[in-house]
């Protein structure tokens, strides 16, 4: 053994004095002022667990919605979610002709740059159930507490005359421009007083937060392509589940020469289908063509941007004297994510590939939704610009390309989510869970047309 090491083992250690008697903390169920309780309302979503409701009431109407499940501000619910709730009248009788409940959703735009009548309202879905009418003959049962089932539907008719999926809530402001859906409930209550036909009304807003899904598994890279082709216009052979598509070149207005020599040179490889989940990384390849001038190949990477564009359709752009196109939307649109180039391999001189991906915004917060020509849509756009002392000997490659974009991921056992939560569908929580994301006025991305 080490002599250095020989520490003999009778030596005292030092006496600790502590200046203040400290006490363990005081429990109680009611924490004070300076303490702060984790999880106010039990973790687990079943309704069974909560014991909050949402209730409301009127001066006759005593109304219940269900447990308060998902931490939301208003009652939410899911795809194929159902209203369920019920009303119990109170006070004195009253000669009741009518109680209905109606869900409705209302989508709304406003632009300040045409005018007056700049804003539009239009009904997305409107449901009513009646719970008593005069007109069937019977008394109406006072005492008795009235329950209601409301289907949402899974689909809408536009007032242009398609038939698309619901949209979920949504609220926007950009710039002044503002786009809203809004869904609500309203109670109504008719009855006759003194001789008087009265109408009581409530109307309770809520959320409805579809989950959507791509219909099969998404690429997480662009791979490699499987062999050199010289014979084919695209010189590299891609897999399956790729597609690519040439990048289109164009001049300055004052430049007019040939853009024959680059044609079909630079090519945009995209997953397909193009289905993003938002929160997730889309992936992309970009290949330069140019065997003969490998120079270039080198000069144009370095002049790359990829950039991931969500674009708010506010409806038909309108024109002079009050008409309006139909072909054409007006729309605000900001940069989400700038993409990221991750690798680069030369397969022969002067052609290479590139590869990247750009992010699809926050986790479960973002989805493509649209109404006729309304709507939110996301586009991933390329441009390649050279530098200004080049920019009458190559031109400007751009393109761009609608991204559809998913609450979650694909999942094909979606459905042991909602047989868990006793057939309530989970809403997308993260389409409301951050307001101020879609409230920009400061924005150095943001254009308006």
């Amino acid at each position: 053994m080490d002599p250095e090491l020989d520490v003999p083992l009778d030596i005292q250690l030092p006496a600790y004095e502590l200046d203040v008697v400290e006490r363990s903390p005081t429990y109680s169920e009611r924490p004070g002022l300076s303490e702060i309780r984790l999880h106010p309302e039990p973790l687990s979503p079943n309704p069974s667990c909560s014991t909050q409701h949402w209730r409301c009431e009127t001066k006759h109407m005593k109304i219940d919605l269900g447990p308060h499940i998902w931490g939301l501000s208003s009652p939410s619910y899911g795809q194929n979610g159902t209203v369920v709730g019920s009303i119990r009248l109170t006070g004195q009788r009253l000669n009741i002709e009518q109680l209905s409940v109606t869900f409705e959703g209302r989508l709304t735009t406003f632009r300040p740059y045409y005018g007056p009548n700049s804003d539009t309202a239009a009904t997305v879905v409107s449901h009513t159930v009646q719970l008593y009418s005069a007109c069937t003959g019977v008394a109406f049962p006072w005492d008795k507490e009235h329950h209601f089932s409301m289907p949402i539907p899974s689909e809408v008719n536009t007032p242009g005359g398609s038939t698309v999926p619901t949209p979920p809530s949504y609220n926007c402001y950009f710039y002044g421009s503002a786009l809203g859906l809004a869904y609500s409930i309203k109670i109504d209550l008719v009855h006759k007083s003194n001789g008087i036909r009265k109408h009581e009304s409530k109307v309770i807003p809520v959320y409805y937060l579809p989950k959507s899904r791509p219909t099969e598994p998404q690429l997480s890279t662009i791979p490699r392509p499987a062999r050199l082709q010289d014979d084919s216009p695209l010189y590299l052979s891609w897999l399956d589940k790729v597609h690519t598509t040439p990048v289109i070149p164009s001049w300055p207005s004052r430049c007019k020469q040939s853009l024959e020599p680059f044609e079909k040179s630079i090519f945009l490889s995209l997953p397909d289908p193009l289905v993003a989940c938002s929160g997730d990384n889309l992936p992309f390849g970009i290949s330069l063509i140019y065997p003969s001038d490998p120079a270039l190949a080198k000069i144009l990477t370095r002049c790359i941007r990829v950039t991931l564009v969500k674009r708010i359709l506010f409806g038909p752009r309108r024109r002079l004297l009050g008409k309006s196109d139909d072909t054409e939307s007006a729309h605000s649109e900001w940069v989400l994510d700038t993409g990221e180039l991750k690798s680069q391999n030369e397969f022969a001189e002067g052609v290479r590939l590139l590869r990247g991906f750009v992010k699809v915004g926050g986790r479960g917060r973002e989805a493509s939704w649209h109404v006729d020509c309304t709507g939110v849509q996301y586009l991933l756009k390329l441009s390649i610009v050279p530098p200004k002392h080049m920019a009458c000997y190559i031109p400007v490659f751009s393109a761009e390309v609608p991204v559809e974009v998913t609450t979650d991921h694909w999942d094909p056992l979606a459905y042991r989510e909602e047989s868990s939560l006793d057939g309530i569908p989970t809403p997308a929580i993260g389409l409301a869970s951050d307001p101020s994301a879609n409230w920009i006025g400061t924005s150095a991305y943001g254009s308006v047309v």
